[in-house]
């Protein structure tokens, strides 16, 4: 009996005519009449012969319409003007028929034979006249002129309607919705609720009610409250046409609380806000989402016990309808039966699960991440179907959604066309645009996530059962991974595992696709390490490293080089260590490293390979070590490396002192003969050992000689460019000549920038001014100036001659400064009749190579 209830209640009310209630239907119009002859028109159905629906005291059945006795009596009542009792007479006498209007349906309903079709026409009956409950409700408010009178009025009149049809009508707001139909009048609210089962809401406005009727159409919450800023909160149909839908709108902000689920516009937030606002009778799908365009079905559960509401998650079809689990899509999604397996957002990841019995168990993702690991390669292979590359493996869906309206294939995403993705019809057309959901994804090898090995793994997906190993490491195109692969491989394939070469350390670009060049080769050695975990092999390969002419090919050391791939040893290496990074030297005659001071301290070293037993000494201090000194020349020891020293070209080492501590005294050491690996130079101006300053030089000409070779040649060479590197001063303990026009003054290695130049043999303007080490600086303000290393000058040719070991820019007569003492110079331009002002400063210079 609920929809003839409710019918009865949505049917065409009759106004009030002082105590009299009446309606007319012949023309489809109910007249309402009130107090003083004012007339209120809504729609009705028109009344047909046999039905005689008028009801109330002073009404009677007149020429197929209701009417008031007055006007068959030819009198005509005149009341003064609409009154809320005139209003509870006329509820009163809708209680009075209602009992009437029971029995003619009832009666009506056995004729008809069903009470099913009784209930189905009644229904239909509501849905066109439910309008008019609002129009009572908004002929109340017209009257009401106190809204304390009105709730009271109100209150009283609705209190009185109350059948055993299933409708009841009361009037407090606390009422208890025990019984499905319920209706109450809320007064806090102002709203006309409905007991759904389980709680009040509001009653939900018909098409042509508030907030989408031609007088009152509005986009959204906000939008209805500016247009009826006295509406309570409650549900209203928003949007316009075709997009209409109800909306909660909470009228005292303007903001919507969502709608009624049942479509994606019509999304709640939450199933806990659409329990809330609308109310949930079960469990069930639900459209759950901020808006449009991010709402998907989620599963909605209702407890039976406590009526609370939890949401059980999506279908896994999107990352919107994420899922908890697989098992969750089975319990809730899984009513059409068949395989389900397949990919589904598990927790906002993709995660393919697999049909079991009774269950979908979680396999693993797409390997595309340490979070979407697969089980292995061949399961990527089997299941996923595609390549690291999705770019070129998306589905469709827009233009699938256009191909349905043209062709009708019965399904516009390709989520839905899993079915169709074979055996039928469109079967090709789908596999074309839905890649991905039909396991039609080209597909080749590449770098995936797979559990069974830590970090990426080389799939090579040509095979029939996909291996991840990588390749068999022969060749560049079947690289492997790394040594382990080839031993997983070789395992893989039946074969033995053995030591040897092989192509391994495989890259690929962001699609997956493997980078040309980026293989090396590296010797594996089987069993190298017997502690060595071999993970699922029973036998390990090691990688003991390339042939260091990369980092990433790094060898063991220089035997390994020798034995394992080439003998020359012009080439500089990469050594494997923790603390190697720079190339080095071997001697690959006899598979030994040659590069010296390549690690240790400051201080003696002594080198194996080519320069076996040499003792060297090694600077590791300044800029970044791996320095080894050739030279060293003490300004105050009694030798004089000048222009003419025989220990230039000879081939013995040269020292005066202890190669522990070489700066007391003039050092030749080994290198400055064999040493001719070298880039770079350094210089280091010091006191007996005491830094004063230093300058870096990149080395440009001679590659492959000696100091020794260079200087015995005699050939002049700009050996660098200028300095790279530099630190400290010495013009600081030195004074300039003011008594000569020569504008510089300082050290031309520690002051200035300028190139080396090896064997100078011009400069200042001097008739004669050679030079073992110097550097381009030079200029012609007096021809009475030198500067440099090991050297010879004449002012005129012939005179002045003077010979020096290391000097300043001095310019003489009058010279103020020098460096050391009188044992490293000798001639004219510092004879003690040419001095000004004199004095020596401790100052002398050591030469570096590495």
């Amino acid at each position: 009996m609920l929809f003839l209830s409710l019918a009865l209640l949505a049917s065409c009310m009759a106004t009030t005519h002082a105590d009299t209630a009446y309606l007319r239907g012949d023309d489809g119009n109910l007249e309402m009449t009130v107090g003083g002859g004012r007339a209120f028109s809504i729609t009705c159905p028109p009344v047909t012969a046999g039905q005689e629906p008028c009801f109330g005291p002073n009404v009677v059945f007149s020429g197929g319409v209701c009417v008031p006795k007055s006007e068959t009596e030819g009198t005509t009542a005149a009341p003064s003007g609409p009154t809320l009792e005139s209003l509870d007479v006329a509820v009163t006498n809708l209680e009075t028929e209602q009992g009437k209007l029971i029995s003619q349906a009832t009666a009506r309903d056995a004729t008809i034979g069903s009470q099913g079709t009784l209930l189905t026409e009644m229904a239909t009956t509501l849905d066109k006249h439910a309008a008019n409950i609002s129009a009572l409700q908004a002929l109340i408010n017209t009257v009401d002129t106190n809204s304390q009178t009105r709730d009271t009025g109100l209150g009283a009149a609705v209190a009185g309607l109350s059948t055993d049809s299933g409708v009841a009508i009361v009037d407090t707001q606390d009422a208890v919705c025990d019984t499905e139909g319920m209706v109450r009048y809320n007064k806090n609210n102002k709203q006309l609720q409905v007991c759904n089962g389980a709680k009040f809401v509001a009653y939900s406005s018909p098409a042509g009610s508030a907030g989408a009727s031609d007088e009152v159409q509005a986009v959204d919450c906000s939008d209805l409250k500016a247009k009826l800023p006295d509406a309570g909160s409650g549900i209203y149909t928003i949007g316009k046409h075709s997009e209409a839908t109800a909306i909660y709108c909470d009228m005292t902000t303007g903001q919507s609380k969502g709608g009624n689920g049942k479509s994606p516009q019509g999304a709640s937030p939450s199933c806990a806000e659409l329990n809330q606002y609308f109310g949930i009778p079960s469990s069930g799908e639900f459209y759950i989402g901020a808006n449009s365009h991010s709402a998907a079905k989620r599963y909605c559960i209702k407890s039976s016990t406590t009526g609370a509401v939890s949401d059980a998650g999506g279908d896994g079809s999107s990352p919107e309808a994420s899922a908890a689990s697989c098992s969750d899509i089975y319990t809730y999604w899984g009513a059409g039966g068949g395989d389900m397996s397949g990919p589904y957002y598990i927790n906002s990841k993709l995660t393919w699960c697999q049909q079991a019995k009774n269950d979908l168990i979680p396999m693993g993702g797409d390997g595309s991440s340490v979070e979407a690991s697969s089980p292995s390669c061949h399961f990527l292979k089997v299941n996923w179907g595609q390549v690291a590359n999705k770019d070129i493996c998306l589905d469709d869906d827009a233009t699938l959604a256009v191909q349905n309206t043209k062709l009708s294939i019965g399904v516009s995403t390709c989520a839905a066309a899993k079915a169709k993705c074979a055996n039928d019809h469109f079967a090709d057309l789908i596999s074309q645009l839905c890649p991905f959901t039909c396991g039609k994804c080209p597909f080749g090898s590449g770098l995936f996530y797979v559990d069974e090995h830590s970090g990426m793994t080389y799939c090579n997906m040509e095979t029939e059962v996909a291996s991840s190993y990588g390749g068999e490491g022969t060749s560049s195109d079947n690289a492997a991974l790394s040594c382990a692969s080839v031993a997983l491989h070789a395992m893989e394939r039946g074969d033995p595992v053995v030591s040897g070469k092989f192509q391994v350390g495989v890259e690929v670009d962001p699609r997956g696709v493997k980078i040309p060049g980026t293989d090396h080769t590296t010797y594996c050695r089987k069993d190298a390490n017997p502690d060595l975990l071999c993970g699922d092999a029973t036998e390990c390969l090691e990688d003991v490293g390339g042939d260091g002419l990369t980092k990433e090919t790094a060898a063991a050391d220089c035997l390994h080089i020798k034995t394992h791939f080439d003998t020359d040893s012009l080439k500089p290496r990469y050594l494997k260590g923790s603390s190697v990074t720079a190339p080095y030297y071997c001697d690959l005659v006899n598979g030994v490293l040659a590069a010296p001071c390549w690690r240790g301290n400051t201080g003696t070293s002594t080198l194996a390979g080519s320069r076996n037993g040499d003792t060297i000494y090694c600077n590791q201090d300044l800029e970044g070590g791996k320095w080894e000194l050739l030279l060293n020349l003490n300004t105050k020891d009694s030798n004089m490396f000048w222009w003419d020293s025989s220990h230039w070209k000879s081939g013995l080492t040269y020292n005066e002192g202890n190669v522990a501590s070489p700066f007391g005294a003039d050092y030749k050491g080994p290198g400055f003969m064999s040493r001719t690996d070298f880039s770079e130079i350094m210089l280091v101006a010091h006191a007996s050992g005491t830094y004063r300053g230093h300058s870096v030089y990149k080395r440009i000409a001679r590659d492959g000689d000696s100091f020794h070779d260079i200087f015995d040649s005699n050939a002049e060479v700009t050996m660098t460019g200028a300095r790279t590197s530099s630190g400290g001063q010495v013009k600081n303990v030195l004074t300039r000549n003011t008594d000569r026009p020569q504008s510089l003054f300082g050290d031309i290695f520690i002051d200035f920038n300028e190139p080396l130049v090896f064997n100078k043999q011009s400069g200042w303007g001097s008739c004669r001014s050679n030079m073992r080490i110097a550097t381009t600086l030079t200029n012609n303000d007096y021809a009475h100036t030198f500067a440099g290393i090991g050297g010879r000058h004449e002012q005129g040719c012939g005179s002045y001659v003077t010979n020096f070991e290391f000097a300043p820019i001095t310019a003489y007569c009058a010279a103020v400064r020098g460096y050391g003492g009188s044992s490293g110079t000798s001639g004219g331009a510092l004879a003690s009749s040419c001095l000004g002002a004199w004095q020596w400063v401790d100052v002398s210079m050591s030469i570096y190579v590495r």
